[in-house]
């Protein structure tokens, strides 16, 4: 970054504006039950088969600890019910078929000339050598499902506000 020529009191505002790129959710209120959203987080969404919050879950979609205080309301509900609007390219879907006809669904973890590693669905590491690999698929971007019509309207509030309140280690 370039040297920039401010005065105190500008910095303070450059530096005021940096902390809240990070933090897109600290002000925002839910209209959910975030104690009935963790139930359905944890029984009917079973989201904690792919995602994890303070180490406990699983490991194919992101870490949730944090994301009330990285995320707004609006992008958490675009998540639930239409995951697909946005996938970091490390949570696409990927499919490998093998020469010994395998196939293996999962999201790609690295990829060079000569082999291909992936977590399978149930967050296994696999790893093919690509002359063993008939074709590579990335077809479907996310593994998530949609949750716009598995979920009712207030369970899908309750799961907000329950999302909304994971602000990390404060």
């Amino acid at each position: 970054m370039p040297a920039v020529r401010a005065t105190d009191p500008e910095i303070w505002k450059m530096v005021a504006f940096v902390k809240t790129l990070g933090s897109a959710g600290l002000n925002e209120k839910a209209s959910g039950n975030p104690v009935a959203g963790k139930a359905v987080y944890e029984s009917k969404g079973a989201c904690a088969n792919c995602h994890s919050i303070r180490g406990q879950g699983g490991s194919m979609g992101p870490d949730l600890t944090d994301i009330g205080r990285r995320r707004g309301l609006k992008y958490l509900e675009e998540s639930l019910v239409n995951p697909e609007a946005e996938v970091a390219n490390r949570y696409r879907a990927i499919r490998v078929a093998t020469t010994s006809g395998q196939t293996i669904s999962g999201t790609r973890l690295n990829e060079d000339d000569v082999s291909i590693q992936l977590r399978d669905d149930k967050g296994n590491l696999r790893s093919f050598l690509k002359e063993n690999v008939k074709e590579i698929r990335r077809d479907k971007p996310s593994l998530m499902p949609a949750y716009g019509t598995a979920l009712g309207k207030k369970e899908i509030e309750d799961l907000l506000a329950y999302l909304s309140s994971l602000r990390g280690v404060e």
